[in-house]
């Protein structure tokens, strides 16, 4: 007689490749906090390692997906440090394959990681973004209509890879800078202007109706020296000086009708594209108005994540 699998394996899929990319390999570390808290709640939780190998052949991924027999899986596959792609595909084969999973689907997941894709779904819907534009290799646009200073990204990667120093800058140096960030990033680069007041985080769950579990805030001016903004060794390395420039969660002194308004644009952005399970809306404020610069799906929920945090305050445990 074949033995049956037990019915409360949770699969916790993530990113397994040689890498020194810290987003990626604090997947690790989110791996462990994840796995520890399942086994604390009595499910049989399974290490389920994606490699890039294994996104090269689909039907045996699905077949070990299939043979696993989860009873959902704990979805951390954030794709790979030189394919942000994957983590759409593999978010696919678990839709076609009709095995539960958490976090957002690949509809939302493709839509966010193309940031220019989502900024156009968000102006569609009247929801306030930076003015800005896309430059592709051997497409750059002109830049007229706004004024510096801008700021500069890749439209197409994650956890706030090709962010640094030289990521703001001024209409005299914009071209040159742009050219160079398009031959590490040839999938696009977004250019827009540069929004220089307080930084807000919004912390969601749910499938709508969503919960708000708390709005945060980074004061860049109690930061002398700093850049105004986080660069991806800020959010990462622990050596980088901007490290300790941290989110706060709002106190009471607050204005209140600000805070309703952040989370009122902040519920808006993910219901225009679609997220569901957990995700957090990054703002900023401009002459009292609220921007939103990006809908981050799937962010990092390790035990001392920000999103974490934030679910601490309405009196969830990990």
């Amino acid at each position: 007689m074949i033995a049956q699998p037990p019915f409360n394996i949770v699969a916790v899929a993530y990113t397994d490749e040689q890498t020194e990319r810290e987003d990626m390999l604090d997947i690790l570390r989110c791996r462990d906090s994840v796995l520890s808290a399942l086994d604390f709640m009595d499910y049989r939780a399974l290490p389920f390692p994606i490699r890039p190998d294994d996104l090269a052949d689909m039907p045996a991924l699905a077949s070990r997906l299939i043979e696993a027999s989860p009873l959902c899986v704990f979805n951390l596959f954030e794709g790979f440090s030189f394919d942000s792609l994957a983590e759409i595909r593999f978010c696919s084969l678990l839709e076609m394959i009709d095995i539960p999973f958490t976090g957002n689907g690949s509809y939302t997941l493709g839509k966010c990681l193309n940031k220019a894709h989502a900024k156009t779904i968000l102006m569609e819907k009247g929801i306030p973004v930076p003015m800005g534009w896309v430059a592709l290799p051997g497409k750059v646009p002109s830049f007229r209509g706004i004024k510096g200073p801008f700021f500069i990204k890749p439209c197409q990667e994650d956890g706030s890879v090709g962010i640094d120093a030289n990521s703001m800058v001024n209409e005299r140096d914009l071209k040159e800078v742009v050219s160079r960030k398009l031959t590490e990033y040839p999938r696009g680069i977004i250019v827009e202007e540069f929004l220089p007041g307080h930084e807000f985080n919004v912390g969601i769950l749910g499938n709508d109706p969503y919960e708000v579990q708390s709005v945060s805030m980074l004061d860049y001016s109690r930061w002398t020296h700093r850049n105004p903004f986080l660069g991806y060794t800020s959010k990462w390395d622990p050596s980088d000086r901007d490290f300790q420039m941290k989110f706060i969660d709002l106190g009471e002194d607050f204005p209140m009708l600000t805070r309703a308004r952040i989370m009122d644009t902040a519920l808006k952005a993910g219901r225009a594209l679609g997220c569901s399970g957990y995700f957090r809306v990054d703002l900023r404020e401009r002459n009292g108005e609220i921007y939103v610069l990006e809908v981050n799906p799937n962010p990092d929920i390790n035990d001392d994540s920000g999103l974490a945090r934030q679910c601490r305050t309405r009196g969830l445990t990990y």
